[in-house]
């Protein structure tokens, strides 16, 4: 991978080594603190990723920020603090066996059946599908994705909630 106006690879800059180290220290601290933080606490902080990320995109690499990016940021920080505010804090601790009772309760088991069969449903979607795009001829394998994908931003456009 080249950067466009040098020889130089892209895995040799600057703000790439930077933004990888950044990637990866927050990481191994995302781990360290699941295993010791609050669970409540620490779901709250994707509001806080998202708010980083549009920020120093913005900064870094020149991107637009649009009145729909600051109100569905807003939107997704106030739903973070009122999901602080309004969950029960006390933290419950559970042995294997009582895990295991829960789990298999009927609402679990049909949660578990439903989120498994979509999961199946979706990669035999996908194996079919593939296997459709490599019996065509190449040129109109590529004709078949275009319209796919124009069909998807055709309907992204259609479907959008805030305009």
């Amino acid at each position: 991978m080249q950067a466009s106006n040098s020889n130089r690879s892209v895995f040799c800059s600057p703000l790439w080594l930077c933004g990888m180290l950044c990637l990866l220290s927050g990481s191994v601290l995302d781990i360290t603190s699941l295993a010791k933080g609050n669970q409540l606490l620490l779901s709250c902080l994707s509001s806080v990723s998202i708010l980083w990320n549009t920020l120093l995109s913005v900064i870094l690499l020149n991107e637009t920020l649009t009145l729909k990016d600051c109100f569905a940021i807003l939107i997704i920080c106030i739903g973070c603090i009122l999901f602080l505010l309004l969950a029960k804090n006390n933290e419950v601790g559970y042995s294997s066996e009582e895990l295991v009772a829960l789990y298999l309760r009927p609402t679990s088991l049909i949660y578990l059946i439903f989120t498994g069969s979509f999961i199946l449903w979706i990669q035999y979607f996908d194996y079919k599908y593939k296997k459709a795009l490599k019996q065509l001829h190449p040129k109109a394998a590529i004709k078949v994705l275009v319209q796919a994908i124009q069909h998807i931003s055709y309907l992204d456009e259609e479907n959008r909630w805030l305009k």
